[in-house]
């Protein structure tokens, strides 16, 4: 009797006061990757963006040089204006979008799930591969994600217990929101305003379809001021486009659930979660004791639509909306464009944190009784799955730190080997994937940045340095002295995440 006491004492304690104790080592660990200097290709791009312009003149970029909503830059421009244009300040402004998520898990998702299923939220969202680096990326993902994740919060209030009527344009705007974001939040968040309006009215009958119905003309409604610009887009890709085929279905459940080594416990955790849920709702599968022994048994399915729970209506909402999601993301890359890989699924991960947390809820109603021996092995071994799922998440968090250092321990070596070059300096860049046309106009946003060879373009300013995909050949090394310039190469250069061979061009005095 004593060993359950303090067990009850012990469990009691952790979900009142662990998991904020948790989370905020898990926020630390994420601010912690956000001071640093390195930026890729598209997180340069969004930087040039924002770059000595106003909101209206970013609206005008985005009509004439992007393939994404406009709200992002918005957003990000806000955070440019009051702390000024540094990479740290647009880590930290992904990285907000990650508290907010901790913020809003903690306080009105944790009243409707518990803790237990909110601290596997945090562990995965946090510290999961694919979230730390999204979590201070300067993307619109971490954006979208907070917005994908208010949105199935309130389709989970819509179809989880009492609902209201604010509840109902709540969805709608957080998934509109989304949808301004990027296009796979309009995907996304439209699903799931059609899923929860479907369920609903299963659920409900009668003229509960108003509700569904109002809500999804109110999404669209939302969405018209931006649709002829997503049509000009639309066309845009349809005439070019980079991607060459949509990734494997294999590559995307991996990434969206967690890369790394996270998705080798989180994926099969999620399908036998699910599948517990379902024995457990249609009475497939009861948990009993007898004389201190626990028991799980097998039975015949009762479907009877009577019996079947709200969690069980929210479950079905995001599954569906999970499904046509996959569904729509190859249907439109086989039949148009390849539009969809592993990283526009990111949007999609609040969907599946969300049936991962329902299914955990309902086990932990399974426990049962406080003194029940069937809690406290239910309650262990959800314990054991967090601790594995723990461990993965770190060592996926501790991999992409030592990746992120790394990056930075050579972006300053380059960069203070360049120093700050004079006005008239021009960079040169062949061969390298980005850094032409985004990344050194991120970092030396006042010199001429030149797509092209030294020895073919004509040049004649007094230094030149050069990043190239490939060494310079005898003749061209030749054809630069005979134009003045002493030559210095700096062979397997790194500059934050791309290798290249760097030369440096001085004009002889």
């Amino acid at each position: 009797m004593k060993k359950r006491n303090v067990f009850d004492v012990l469990y009691n304690w952790i979900i009142k006061y662990g998991i904020y104790i948790f989370a905020i080592g898990v926020v630390v660990l994420n601010v912690s990757l956000c001071f640093d200097n390195v930026v890729w290709g598209d997180e340069a791009f969004s930087g040039k963006m924002v770059l000595g312009t106003g909101f209206a003149g970013i609206y005008q970029r985005v009509y004439y040089w992007e393939n994404h909503p406009p709200l992002y830059y918005f957003y990000l421009k806000i955070w440019e204006y009051l702390l000024g244009h540094k990479t740290y300040v647009f880590h930290l402004a992904s990285f907000f979008t990650f508290l907010s998520g901790c913020c809003l898990s903690l306080t009105v998702i944790k009243k409707k799930v518990g803790s237990v299923p909110v601290a596997f939220f945090i562990a995965i969202s946090g510290l999961s591969m694919t979230c730390a680096e999204y979590n201070q990326e300067i993307r619109m993902y971490g954006l979208c994600f907070f917005f994908v994740l208010g949105s199935c919060m309130f389709s989970y209030m819509i179809l989880g217990g009492p609902d209201k009527k604010a509840y109902w344009g709540a969805m709608v705007v957080f998934g509109v929101l989304s949808a301004y974001t990027h296009y796979y939040g309009l995907v996304c968040t439209g699903l799931l305003v059609f899923s929860t309006s479907l369920m609903y009215y299963l659920k409900k009958k009668g003229k509960t379809w108003i509700n569904g119905v109002l809500s999804i003309v109110l999404y669209i409604v939302l969405y018209i001021p931006w649709l002829t610009v997503f049509f000009k887009q639309l066309k845009m890709v349809g005439g070019s486009w980079w991607i060459p085929k949509p990734d494997s279905l294999e590559r995307i459940l991996n990434f969206a659930f967690g890369g790394g080594v996270s998705h080798k416990i989180i994926i099969p955790a999620w399908i036998i979660l699910l599948l517990i849920f379902i024995a457990l709702e249609f009475k497939v599968l009861q948990a009993s004791e007898e004389k201190e022994s626990f028991f799980l048994t097998v039975k015949k399915p009762n479907v009877s639509k009577s019996q079947i729970s709200d969690d069980a209506y929210a479950l079905f909402a995001f599954l569906m909306a999970i499904v046509l999601t996959f569904a729509f993301g190859y249907v439109a890359s086989y039949t148009y464009n390849p539009i969809f890989i592993a990283r526009y699924s990111y949007p999609m991960i609040p969907l599946l944190l969300f049936v991962f947390m329902i299914c955990i809820k309902r086990v932990v109603e399974t426990a049962g009784d406080k003194n029940g021996i069937k809690k406290y092995v239910l309650i262990t071994s959800l314990f054991v799955l967090f601790a594995v799922t723990l461990a993965f998440c770190l060592k996926d968090f501790k991999d992409y730190r030592t990746r992120v250092r790394a990056e930075q321990d050579v972006t300053d070596k380059t960069l203070s080997l360049i120093g700050k070059p004079n006005k008239d300096t021009v960079f040169t860049s062949l061969a390298v994937q980005h850094l032409a046309w985004t990344v050194l106009e991120y970092y030396y946003p006042e010199n001429e940045i030149i797509e092209g060879d030294p020895s073919n373009i004509d040049i004649n300013a007094d230094e030149v340095w050069s990043f190239l995909g490939y060494p310079l050949s005898d003749d061209s090394l030749e054809t630069l002295r005979i134009k003045g310039y002493e030559v210095d190469y700096y062979p397997d250069t790194n500059f934050g995440k791309y290798s290249c061979n760097l030369y440096h061009l001085k004009k002889q005095q």
